[in-house]
């Protein structure tokens, strides 16, 4: 019984990090993306 929480728990740690990966690497790029733009609208090239 104790084996299996375990499991669950390892589990979720896994899933709650490559969350968190995920969004930090979608809020960058998001953030370069805004960025970017918001140089395009005051700098026209």
């Amino acid at each position: 019984m104790e084996i299996t929480i375990m499991i669950i728990a390892s589990v979720l740690a896994m899933l709650i990090s490559l969350g968190s990966l995920l969004y930090s690497i979608g809020y960058r790029k998001g953030l370069l993306v805004g960025y970017k733009k918001g140089l395009k609208q005051v700098y026209p090239t």
